[in-house]
């Protein structure tokens, strides 16, 4: 019998979510990721606090290294490529990546989708970018383009481990 796919998803604050639990000791070492659907990502905390709080008076962009949980995207996915090529496994082996973006995203900056994407890219991780024009932050995967989107990266990895094929995303 052949072990389910593992898809790690969040929207917006939720990808820090699950780009945490991608990299977390906590996660079982049984489980296989098979890709990280990340939907209208930020880089991290502190960069999107940066972003709402630009005055360098107003102290709550100064606040990111008290918080609990940085969750810090841009980190992780490094971390993810580190932790892969350790255990020597190929890329074609390695989770997909998975990002959607919102092309009226209200909040945050185009980059912080696009630099996940070559994070993933230079280490030879997997990665698909699709961007749903016209669709605010937290519309993207509502729209027929991003329900698409979705429903072709998940099809990919159904298709990839059911019937063996290498169906990894290979660029935007």
């Amino acid at each position: 019998m052949t072990d389910p796919v593992l898809i790690l998803s969040g929207q917006s604050i939720g990808a820090g979510f699950a780009t945490n639990l991608a990299v977390s000791q906590a996660f079982p070492s049984s489980l296989t990721l098979d890709a990280l659907l990340l939907e209208t990502p930020f880089l991290s905390v502190r960069a999107i606090l940066e972003i709402l709080c630009p005055q360098k008076w107003l102290p709550y962009r100064h606040l990111w290294p008290f918080r609990w949980n940085h969750l810090d995207n841009w980190s992780n996915l490094e971390i993810l490529a580190c932790q892969i090529f350790s255990r020597g496994s190929r890329a074609s082996s390695s989770p997909s990546g998975i990002i959607l973006e919102a092309g009226r995203n209200e909040l945050v900056p185009a980059n912080h989708g696009a630099k996940p994407f070559d994070r993933c890219k230079a280490p030879g991780i997997p990665v698909r970018k699709s961007t749903v024009q016209g669709a605010y932050r937290n519309k993207a995967s509502f729209r027929v383009e991003g329900k698409g989107a979705v429903a072709s990266a998940v099809g990919a990895e159904v298709t990839r481990r059911f019937l063996g094929t290498s169906s990894k995303p290979g660029g935007a």
